[in-house]
């Protein structure tokens, strides 16, 4: 199964914070057997993830009650027969800055999870 979703930050992170929550989330998804990524722009986290529906649902619930997260919206869910990230049990693209005139970021990762 695979899930892209998005959320927003409920504090502004440090490199070292990202980081960190990388490094944590490497190591579960590993052990679960998850694949994925997530790229963090301004407030907002996205993220694809993908392996079996019930590690999946397990890390969703993780990620939906984390105290970092806030608004969590899934923009897709679906039944995959290939895994598209299978090299990374947690890849983490660069932030890139945003201006708050910039409402295209959300409309650009719904049309990313379209194209997956």
């Amino acid at each position: 199964m695979q899930l892209v979703y998005v959320s927003t930050a409920a504090e502004t992170l440090r490199p070292a914070d990202l980081d960190a929550i990388a490094e944590v989330s490497r190591r579960r998804n590993e052990k679960a057997g998850l694949t994925g990524f997530l790229l963090h722009q301004g407030p907002r986290f996205y993220g694809v993830l993908e392996g079996p529906t019930r590690a999946l649902f397990a890390r969703m619930e993780a990620i939906v009650t984390d105290p970092r997260h806030r608004r969590v919206v899934v923009l897709r869910e679906d039944t995959v027969t290939e895994r598209r990230f299978r090299n990374w049990s947690f890849g983490t693209l660069p932030m890139v800055p945003i201006r708050p005139a910039q409402g295209a970021t959300v409309e650009f990762i719904r049309d990313f999870a379209r194209r997956m």
